[in-house]
C-alpha cells in the first residue's frame, strides 16, 4: 500500500462542488480501504453554508454534509495537500497566481478533458434557461462527481509521484 495521499479540492465558496468532492472521496476511500484523505476549501467564503436541499439529496448516497463548515483557502491548507485540484480553470489560476502551487483541473484529472467547467456552465444555464429545479441541478453535479471519483483516485497517485520526481514541491511553502 502506498503512503496516505492528501487531495485538496478548491472551488469558489466551498459550499457545493469542492465540499461534495471531499465528502464523496472520503466515503469511497473509507469503504474501499484506500489510503486517501480528501479536504476542500473555497477561494472566498460568502457566509452561506451548504444548501439544505443538497444536504438532503446526498443523504441518499450515504453522505452527511450537514456539519460541513466552509473554509477559505490559505497557505496552511495548501501546504497539507499532496495534490490540489481546482474545480474550474478559474480556481486553478487563482491557486497558481496567488500561492505559486501546482494545481490541476478537475475535468482533466477525472476525464482527461481540459474544461469540465463548460459542462458545468451548461448545467447551470439549463437551470436558468429551462428553469429546472435546484434538485435536478444538484443531482446532475452529484452524478458527475460520483463518476469522477474513481478516476481521480486512480490518477492522483501518478500526479503525486510525477511531482516528486520532477522536484515540484507539493507539500510545504513555495520556494
Amino acid at each position: 500500500m502506498w503512503p496516505m495521499t492528501h487531495v485538496l479540492f478548491v472551488c469558489s465558496c466551498n459550499t457545493f462542488r469542492s465540499a461534495l468532492a471531499e465528502h464523496l472521496g472520503n466515503l469511497r476511500a473509507h469503504k474501499k480501504g484506500l489510503n486517501f484523505q480528501f479536504s476542500s476549501c473555497g477561494t472566498y467564503i460568502d457566509g452561506r453554508g451548504v444548501d439544505p436541499q443538497l444536504t438532503n439529496l446526498v443523504r441518499d448516497v450515504g453522505l452527511d454534509l450537514s456539519s460541513h463548515t466552509p473554509r477559505s483557502i490559505s497557505q496552511e491548507i495548501l501546504d497539507q495537500a499532496d495534490v490540489v485540484i481546482g474545480m474550474s480553470q478559474e480556481h486553478v489560476d487563482f491557486i497558481t497566481e496567488n500561492f505559486g502551487k501546482p494545481a490541476y483541473l478537475f475535468g482533466a484529472v477525472a476525464f482527461g478533458r481540459r474544461d469540465l467547467q463548460a459542462e458545468w456552465r451548461g448545467i447551470e444555464s439549463q437551470l436558468t434557461r429551462f428553469e429546472l429545479n435546484r434538485h435536478q441541478y444538484f443531482q446532475d453535479i452529484l452524478v458527475r462527481t460520483m463518476e469522477a471519483m474513481p478516476k481521480i483516485m486512480n490518477t492522483v497517485p501518478r500526479i503525486a509521484r510525477l511531482q516528486a520526481q520532477s522536484g515540484i514541491i507539493s507539500k510545504g511553502p513555495k520556494p
